[in-house]
């Protein structure tokens, strides 16, 4: 049993050793009040109570007066660091509020008294007498309470709110989420999910969320850590006040540089609404400063802790496969779960009582998130990991006044976003020897690295969508010029002038034209911080008029519509890179040529043209010298490929666009010398099959509403679903674009887009463009 004890208030302690003879390192050792505890002793390490204290005198005593308290001197700082939860079961279910010197606060386990304590801001103060919070970061609405919060609460809930979340910062995250997913795939099999998704994902968020774009977001971990670390510098390190400094200086800048512009040109960041609302920049600063330094590891742990649970119970890891829209209760059950923030400190204004325990004036109390979430009475079962559960008001946020404000930030990037394009995009992902490791902490907890692996065959295209702004992106032609005889150059930028979503080399944009029809032309320049968008157009003799309207009736300062950007050809880490272009097919090959050179991997170009006069950026790609070969067609004939490409086969990764009859040869080739798996096509037209008489009825069954429609010989899926009233995602119509992309749950597609390589379109069984491809069996169990 845990006993009760005297402590005697206006005393400080700090515990000398952890049980083994050893200084004790705490996260928090310092006590903010002079505690004397009479006590003959720790029973686990046998050294008498008064050996485990170091008195600290003060100036000026005021009198010593007997707290009776429950505490808890055996747990030790390691324990709580490895595995703090059979601390807490036990303070559950023997001292509901207990002192435990390891963690400097008399703790309050139990969910009710944990909601009690934070919802009574006058006896219980987020304003500490020793304002570390505040030296580390600024003023800011953390370390105040109402009527001062208020304000300050009230300006950041205006950007964070759930609509705001939705309609403004879900195009970011999920633009930013493709970025990382390009770096994790960079760092290859075994990669750091924790350093090479999760740290720049939830990085390059915040970096939009606070307002400063003009930074790198390593610069924003590196500043996130150090205002943590800052925060918890109760020891008063001197090395961490002056790395401190230095970041505050640092934040400062970049601060400075930004307010005149959003002074300027206001948007939805944190920064902007601080200053539009009328706060000066001193509250600005220090509220930005806040947000970077507490908005970094909860998503990032957020996501790393979903991750590894999911490896650890495969049956949930397979339900959520089955319905991706579980992804979001597999974010609110890891934060009830895995919290990653797992205490909330508050000090005691008066003499008061928890749950019968007496509590004296200025003692900390520590609202545990960590055991309130793992309360029985509240979550039965609360030590299992289950995402079927009702977490309906889970503590990983806290509660009151002082609840998260990013709390929907972080349910859309992480249970929204990431979660689910992770498990698309990497099939089979998972975690080696998960159930070998363990997240740590009991005030951050988190997975210091989690490896990972995944389906390499399945990954040379990483399909994401991006939604360039709600059901359409107005963009204005900036300017047009002529780079072949038939292509015409367009510049798009935004009306409004704003940086364009990120994007990588392969990606595509469709417009919506205004005959009616939706056109997807590569980019011919991707990255971060653009904001305009350059595509190319030839005049297509046999088309339905798109290029045309582009060519005849566009001129600048016209309006279009883009209703998003997707990337099917994406360019994958590799030794060596072939890259071979027909015609226009240079297009989606001219970002790639430059990520190539800005990872200084070794790259040829074969580019193929009828005539030079016809073959756009000739000018342009000269600068590469002999890493170009040109063949035109009227100079040199037919070009041989066979002897052309023979030295590449096995030994480069080939990227591969243009007209169809190239594509087919190039399959062909990659297929005899056994490279299928190394060549990667993009198509601009559908694969031509001439008259199939052999086609044959089959059903399909829609698992989210468990409905089964027939889907005739001479009709596709989509429309067999037009039919029968269910809408589904579309555009091209002739598997090209892969906007139609659906998850196959049961039974084995037949593949007949232009979108999957031929080696995927052998081995692809989980996905299919449902608007020309069909059923290799007599059902499909389809993710709609």
């Amino acid at each position: 049993m845990i006993q009760s004890r005297i402590i005697r208030d206006r005393d400080v302690f700090q515990p000398l050793c952890d049980h083994d003879g050893r200084p004790a390192h705490t996260s928090v050792p310092f006590v903010h009040r002079l505690l004397e505890l009479s006590t003959t002793g720790c029973g686990a390490c046998h050294i008498s109570r008064s050996s485990r204290i170091r008195r600290m005198e003060r100036p000026m005593m005021t009198a010593i007066i007997p707290i009776e308290l429950p505490i808890l001197d055996w747990a030790s700082p390691d324990q709580l660091e490895a595995d703090p939860f059979p601390l807490y079961q036990r303070l559950r279910a023997e001292a509901p509020v207990a002192f435990v010197p390891a963690t400097a606060h008399a703790v309050v386990s139990r969910y009710d008294d944990c909601r009690a304590v934070e919802a009574d801001q006058e006896t219980f103060t987020a304003v500490k007498k020793v304002a570390v919070l505040d030296r580390a970061v600024g003023s800011c609405l953390m370390t105040k309470d109402d009527p001062a919060h208020a304000p300050e609460r009230q300006t950041i809930n205006t950007t964070l709110r759930t609509k705001q979340v939705q309609n403004q910062w879900r195009p970011v995250f999920q633009s930013n989420a493709e970025l990382s997913l390009r770096i994790l795939c960079d760092a290859g099999q075994g990669a750091d999910l924790n350093e090479h998704f999760a740290a720049p994902f939830a990085a390059m968020n915040l970096r939009s969320l606070v307002g400063l774009p003009n930074v790198a977001w390593q610069d924003i971990v590196r500043w996130s850590r150090s205002f943590v670390a800052a925060s918890a510098n109760h020891l008063e390190d001197p090395q961490i006040w002056e790395s401190n400094a230095v970041v505050h200086a640092e934040v400062d800048e970049a601060i400075a540089e930004m307010i005149p512009r959003l002074r300027e040109n206001p948007d939805s960041s944190i920064l902007s609404a601080f200053l539009t609302a009328g706060h000066s920049e001193e509250i600005a600063r220090g509220n930005v400063k806040l947000a970077i330094g507490g908005g970094f590891n909860e998503p990032q742990h957020a996501l790393t802790s979903a991750v590894w649970a999911l490896t650890n119970h495969p049956d949930q890891l397979s339900a959520a496969l089955a319905d991706p829209g579980l992804f979001p209760a597999v974010f609110a059950e890891t934060m009830r779960w895995q919290s990653p923030i797992g205490m909330v400190s508050r000090e005691a204004t008066v003499d008061t009582e928890i749950a019968g325990v007496p509590i004296p004036a200025g003692m900390l109390v520590g609202v545990s998130v960590h055991s309130a979430n793992r309360d029985n009475s509240r979550f039965p079962n609360g030590d299992r990991f289950d995402i079927s559960r009702d977490t309906t008001g889970h503590y990983g946020f806290g509660s009151g006044t002082h609840m998260c404000a990013g709390r929907w930030v972080a349910e859309c990037a992480v249970g929204q976003v990431a979660l689910p394009m992770l498990y698309s995009a990497l099939p089979g992902l998972t975690v080696p020897d998960a159930d070998a490791l363990s997240p740590t902490g009991w005030i951050f907890r988190g997975l210091k690295k989690l490896p990972v692996e995944w389906d390499v065959r399945s990954t040379s295209r990483v399909t994401t969508v991006t939604a360039a702004g709600g059901a359409g992106h107005q963009m204005t032609v900036l300017d047009r010029r002529q780079t072949a005889s038939d292509v015409v150059e367009l510049v798009l930028a935004s009306v409004d002038n704003h940086r364009l979503p990120p994007t990588t080399a392969g990606t595509h944009a469709t417009l919506q034209l205004p005959t009616g029809i939706d056109r997807h032309y590569s980019l011919i320049e991707t990255g971060r911080d653009l904001h305009s968008w350059r595509i190319a157009v030839r005049r297509a003799r046999d088309g339905r008029g798109g290029s045309a309207y582009l060519h005849d009736h566009l001129s600048v300062g016209d309006t279009l519509t883009v209703s998003g950007i997707r990337n099917n050809f994406v360019l994958s880490p590799a030794s060596t890179y072939c890259f071979v272009a027909g015609g226009i097919g240079i297009t989606p090959i001219m970002p790639m040529i430059r990520e190539a050179e800005e990872r200084n991997t070794p790259w040829s170009l074969l580019y193929l043209g009828t005539s030079r006069d016809r073959m756009a950026y000739l000018d342009t790609l000269t600068e590469f010298g002999d890493k170009v070969t040109v063949w035109s067609g009227d100079e040199r004939g037919t070009a041989p490929l066979d002897q052309l490409l023979s030295a590449h086969w096995g030994t480069a990764d080939v990227y591969a666009c243009g007209p169809a009859s190239m594509l087919d040869h190039l399959e062909a080739m990659a297929a005899h010398s056994g490279c299928l798996s190394r060549l990667h096509v993009e198509r601009f037209n559908a694969i031509a099959r001439g008259a199939e008489t052999d086609l044959r009825p089959f059903r399909v069954r829609l698992a989210r509403s468990g409905k089964e429609y027939e889907v005739g010989a001479n009709q596709t899926i989509v429309e067999a679903l037009d039919e029968a009233g269910v809408a589904t995602a579309t555009s091209c119509l002739e598997g090209t674009c892969g906007t139609c992309e659906t998850r196959v749950l049961e039974g084995c597609p037949s593949h007949r887009d232009a979108v999957l390589s031929a080696i995927e379109r052998q081995d692809t069984i989980d996905r299919m463009m449902i608007c020309v491809s069909r059923a290799a069996t007599d059902q499909l169990t389809l993710d709609l």
